[in-house]
């Protein structure tokens, strides 16, 4: 028997009641139960995950703006790229917030390595963008340059994606001739605008 109405709704509730952004609750449904959405569970899957959810929400309160931790911000040699990137997943509304506390938390959750590591030690730093990159490329059909210090072509690559979702032909013939970075995160920025209200009511339906 698959999982009712009522424990979707119940466990998209508790999720929010813990706090937890839908990856993370994707990720909580995995280690559980083996599935990535509620929609696949069955009965008795979804009250295990329930049941989880419940034990992280018990007595959660969302904290007043005096006790809150201040803003967690990126640093580091690494810093730009990974945020670059993070940004880029953002627009193409894979990931759903923009904060340097998400792409944290996304990053020691795929890799297993803290933010100490992979913002200042290399072969870290390497691991995590390149598991970012692979997130993004699996996520959105993002097709990366082979140069990896590309950073013009990394640039395009994000807008094709979006534009294949989008497609608008003149922006596409004035991306693939555009070397202007800050032109071209100016038009990556604004296809996300449209592309994230799309990709919320996707993960809705």
């Amino acid at each position: 028997m698959t999982a009712t109405a009522a424990q979707i709704a119940a466990i998209h509730a508790e999720a929010k009641r813990a706090g937890l952004d839908e990856a993370m609750r994707r990720d909580l449904m995995q280690g559980v139960a083996g599935k990535r959405s509620a929609r696949d569970l069955t009965a008795l899957e979804a009250g295990r995950v329930i049941e989880r959810l419940k034990g992280l929400s018990n007595g959660a309160q969302r904290p007043s703006k005096a006790a809150r931790p201040p803003r967690v911000t990126v640093s580091g040699p690494y810093a730009a790229k990974l945020r670059a990137l993070w940004l880029s997943a953002y627009n193409l509304g894979v990931a759903q917030s923009r904060d340097d506390a998400a792409l944290l938390a996304f990053v020691e959750r795929q890799t297993g390595l803290s933010h100490t590591q992979f913002l200042h030690i290399a072969h870290d730093a390497t691991k995590a963008i390149e598991g970012l990159k692979a997130w993004i490329a699996r996520e959105a059909a993002v097709n990366w340059p082979k140069q990896k210090d590309d950073v013009i072509g990394m640039k395009r690559a994000v807008i094709l994606a979006q534009l294949s979702r989008a497609p608008d032909r003149a922006v596409a013939a004035f991306v693939l001739h555009c070397e202007d970075g800050a032109e071209l995160d100016a038009i990556q920025q604004r296809l996300g605008k449209a592309l994230r209200p799309r990709s919320r009511r996707a993960r809705a339906a």
